[in-house]
Formats: C-alpha cells, structure tokens, sequence
C-alpha cells in the first residue's frame, strides 16, 4: 500500500464542473474524481516541450491502479493572479491559462469575476468532494470514505470490509482561502479572519494542515517563487516575493499571519491545523522555525508537505537550489520537531534540469533505447538524490536517518512529472525503482544508513511510501 501527503485529484474535475452538469457517479464524465484519461503521444509531447500536463494525474482511478491507499487531499482554490497576470490585456490570455492549469474555461472566467471569494469556493470544493464519501455505486471503479481524524484512519485501516476503499483526508493549500473576497492588500478584518478558521476546524472532516502561502502574497507572509520557464513568463509572482513589502509588516511573518498561526495551533478542543512550509520563503521559513521555539517551546511537528532539497556547496548542482526548497538547516528544524517532508515527483523540484543531472532532453534521448525498467531507474533517481540527502543531513545531526521521510507528488498540481512516473497509478513503480537503487547503494558506502537502524532498503521504501506519514497522521491527527 502507498500513502500520498499532498495530491490534488479534484482540482480538475471540480473545475471542469463549473457550468455543466456535475456527474459525479460516472466516470467517462471530466467532472467525475474517477475519471482517467488515456495518455497519448501528443500528451507527451505538450508536457515534454512546455512542461504542463494536459491529462489528469490523479484520478482516484489511477489512485486505485496505484495501491494509494490513503491520500491528503490539497483543496485549492486557485488565486486570482492566474488570470490578473502580465498578459491580461491580450485576448488569448484567458486561454492560455486553461492550456496550462486545465481549469477548465468557465472555472477561469469565474476567478476573473469581481466577486469571487476565495472562502466560499473552498467550502464548494469540500462539497463536490462529500458527494460520494461513503458511498458504494456498482458504476464505480471503488469508494473513498473522508477521514475526520486519527483514530477513525486507524480503525479504518483495521476494518478488512473497508480492503479495497481509498481514505482521503483534507488539506488546504494556501491560507489565502480566509482572505475577505480575494483581496489580500485590502485591510482585513482579523476577527472575520478568525472566525472563517473556527468554522474550518469544525468541520466534519477537518483539514489535516494548511500550506500557509501558495503562488501569490496573501497577507500572511512572503512566499517563494514557484514558477519557473514559460510560465513564469506571464505569472506575476513579485508582490512580496522572498521579502515582505514595507507596508506588510516588519518580519516576513505579518502581524495578522501570526494571529491565524496560533488560531490554527490552538488545540483546546481537540482540533488544531498543522502548518505546512512549502511556498513559505526562506526568511518567514525562518520566522516561522523561531515562533514555534519561542511560543511552542517545539512541540509542535511540522510539515513540508511536497518538495525537495537545495543540497548544499558539495552538491548543490545535484539538486534544484531555489529557496522553494529545503536547506540542510530546514530539514534538521522539520526532522527535530518531529514532522515530515514529502518529496514531489516534479522534474525541475527534484533537480533534473541542474548541471549534476542529465538534462531533460539529454535523459529523454538518452532513455530512447533503454528497457522500461532502465527507464525507470533513469528517471527514479532524483528521487532518490533527494531522498538520500535529507537522510544523511538527519544521521549527520544525530536525527533518525529515515523517519521523516514521505511522498508528496502534487499530482495534478501544474507540475511537470517525470516521465516515467506521470500518473498516481505507477506508484508501485516509482516504489520498486528507489527499492534497486537504495539497496545498490546500502551494499556500498552507504551501509551505516541501512544496518546502524536495523533496516533493508525494502523496509526502508515501506517506511518512506507509507508508514511513516501513515503513523504520523494517527498520532497528530
């Protein structure tokens, strides 16, 4: 069985939903969670060229042909900046939008709308997801029951009548979701703020953690830059990009994103939010690390929920060195406090384009005569580099090598996946690859890292692709 810590199987269904009938129980249907597209050459080619993939990724049928057995389902409103971008003025632009996201077009024409608010389509999109929680229709390929907390994922994952079910649980990805309307430079009313969290931990099947910041400033902190290539081109991510604007604030955390951090913490019924670091800037990464210290003396886990290294001087060109990224003194303040980080399968994320790996076009010619599972290797590797890294960084700290270790993929997140592991349903692919090129390695100079924690590369894959995010949720869920 595999786990994904961030996945988005209803970012295209639900978008493609707006202004057709929602037919949720049939899955040829785009706007069904079960819907899975063949993937054909010319797919390839789209995604190959210009790095966005024009198919579904995540389907929850492709979950199924996977073995994903449980998934945290990163609901995302997406930010009014995709269509206020460098381009708004052109005709075409709204279309190449779609091209890239597969929003779908009328889901873009309503986050161009004036009166789109962020907070009212993050409760619709829980709402498509509820439709068929639970729900067992002979039509369907499987269920998929929403899991409200950790005790109900561990007694669902005893009950052998729920085998073959798939367990989501929520995430929210980017707190601009509390924003008033869509309007993060407008004075927000804190109290409202406050209040639109209450009612989120309250809900039946509460998120698990948020992702504070996302592609665009939001009033909560400054973020990282998260484009790259021709979408950043015409995607304006500069308002508050590494450094807060002097108006936001002293810091890289302002003062409002502070209130909706502890907000979001408060456990006193039972029901607190983790906070996910990923498109948090380096500096309010920083921030952020300091305030758990000072306030929550580190008690506090906490996540990354999909991404990679940024390695370090020895070898940075193995990997994507951009501050979206961890640093080794990142990964040591996640490993420290007990949480988790979650590696994504995105080509330019994992360092594929760096100078230490072969480059896209150099891996794809280069794979042209190679068996499958050569290819597989091949394009298994940054994986593992990245695994690999955070590894050595714990065991060089005197952190558990291994525990903090899961998969983040960002399915259908606007990534640019790597080619042999495009969709959710080769998990047990990507599994088998790290499992060769682990135990490669643990039979070489790398054996301290299998045999000082009693553990083959098998063992090891499990703890990575299941486990560890597995018993971290039903102990802080």
């Amino acid at each position: 069985m595999y786990l994904d810590l961030h996945i988005h199987p209803t970012l295209k269904p639900y978008g493609k939903s707006y202004g057709k009938p929602r037919k949720p129980a049939d899955s040829t249907s785009e706007t069904s969670l079960w819907y899975q597209k063949h993937i054909t050459d010319f797919n390839r080619l789209i995604e190959s060229v210009l790095g966005f993939v024009p198919y579904p990724q995540s389907s929850l049928k492709d979950l199924k042909d996977g073995n994903v057995k449980l998934a945290v389902v990163s609901l995302y409103p997406q930010e009014v900046g995709f269509v206020k971008n460098k381009l708004q003025h052109l005709n075409n632009s709204e279309e190449l939008v779609n091209l890239i996201a597969a929003f779908g077009e009328n889901r873009i024409n309503t986050l161009a709308s004036p009166v789109f608010d962020y907070y009212k389509d993050l409760e619709d999109e829980y709402a498509y997801l509820k439709l068929l929680n639970g729900v067992s229709n002979p039509q369907l390929p499987g269920k998929y029951i929403l899991v409200e907390n950790g005790q109900h994922l561990d007694n669902l994952l005893k009950n052998s009548e729920e085998k073959g079910t798939i367990l989501l649980i929520n995430s929210i990805e980017g707190a601009h979701v509390f924003t008033h309307g869509n309007q993060p430079l407008n004075p927000n009313n804190k109290q409202q703020i406050l209040q639109l969290v209450d009612q989120v931990k309250n809900w039946q099947h509460r998120p698990f953690f948020i992702t504070l910041a996302h592609h665009f400033y939001n009033g909560v902190c400054s973020h990282a830059e998260s484009f790259d290539g021709p979408v950043a081109k015409f995607l304006d991510q500069s308002y508050c990009l590494n450094n807060l604007h002097p108006s936001q604030g002293p810091g890289q955390i302002t003062t409002i994103g502070k209130d909706l951090i502890r907000k979001l913490l408060d456990n006193d019924q039972n029901n607190r939010i983790l906070i996910d670091v990923k498109h948090m800037s380096l500096g309010a990464r920083l921030e952020f690390y300091q305030m758990m210290a000072e306030e929550y003396n580190n008690q506090v886990p906490i996540i990354f929920s999909h991404g990679g290294v940024m390695g370090e001087n020895s070898n940075r060109f193995h990997f994507y060195n951009k501050d979206i990224n961890l640093t080794n003194g990142d990964i040591i303040s996640i490993a420290k406090s007990g949480g988790l980080i979650g590696l994504e399968y995105d080509q330019r994320i994992m360092g594929m384009n760096e100078p230490g790996f072969k480059s896209r076009l150099g891996r794809t010619i280069g794979s042209v005569f190679k068996n499958k599972a050569a290819k597989q290797l091949l394009w298994a590797e940054p994986v593992f580099e990245n695994m690999l890294h955070v590894a050595l960084v714990c065991q060089q700290n005197n952190l558990p090598a291994w525990d903090c270790l899961a998969i983040g993929s960002d399915y259908d997140g606007i990534i640019n996946p790597l080619n042999q592991y495009r969709v959710a349903r080769t998990f047990p692919d990507m599994a088998g690859s790290i499992t060769i090129l682990l135990d490669q390695y643990l039979k070489g100079p790398g054996q301290k890292l299998g045999s000082q924690y009693g553990l083959n590369a098998q063992q090891i894959v499990e703890k990575v692709f299941f486990s560890n995010a597995k018993d971290f949720i039903i102990k802080h869920f």
